[in-house]
């Protein structure tokens, strides 16, 4: 839908490799309305930079070893979004972690 209000992404983005996640992004940033008023909510894993538990290692491996694609850190994922020339506003967490 053209010119929404939000837009809501859920698990789609990490089974891509980078530059699919860019292509989807500007995709949906073409059909964002031009005057700002539209929001995205992209809820995806978001790696730790460090010590991630034993559970969220093992799905980026499967990641990587099936789809060629891998679960993200906050800066990798804000890269993501900037190279897809949108704004990360800001990054929300869940109260637990997946190990």
């Amino acid at each position: 839908m053209k010119g929404a209000s939000f837009y809501y992404m859920r698990n789609v983005l990490h089974d891509h490799p980078d530059d699919k996640c860019v292509q989807l992004l500007r995709l949906q940033g073409v059909a964002m309305a031009t005057d700002g008023s539209s929001n995205m909510l992209i809820n995806e894993i978001v790696h730790r930079e460090t010590g991630a538990g034993p559970r969220v290692v093992e799905i980026d491996i499967a990641m990587t070893a099936c789809l060629a694609a891998s679960e993200r850190t906050k800066n990798e994922w804000g890269n993501l979004v900037r190279a897809a020339r949108l704004s990360l506003v800001e990054t929300f967490t869940y109260a637990t972690d997946l190990g």
